[in-house]
């Protein structure tokens, strides 16, 4: 998932819920990175449109430690549009 051109996440939710980042993420968020061993963020998906036109809407949250051991929260909506 790319949100905002701030972070990109991998998750694999195919229905409206609550969700992990998956083991192959990584955060990139504002020049900080981190892989996903140093990260605890959910996605709740609100709205999981699955043809093209429709949206996936939802919020993230969650914790993370970057590359230099400091830890930051985290957290926002997004509104996807299926392509």
């Amino acid at each position: 998932m790319y949100f905002m051109n701030k972070t990109i996440a991998s998750v694999l939710g195919t229905t409206i819920g609550t969700f992990a980042m998956q083991p192959d993420s990584g955060i990139f968020v504002n020049n900080l990175y981190t892989t996903i061993p140093n990260t605890s963020v959910n996605t709740t998906f609100t709205t999981y449109g699955t043809t093209t036109g429709t949206y996936k809407i939802g919020t993230f949250v969650g914790t993370f430690t970057d590359n230099s051991s400091v830890p930051h929260t985290l957290n926002g909506t997004f509104r996807l549009k299926n392509p």
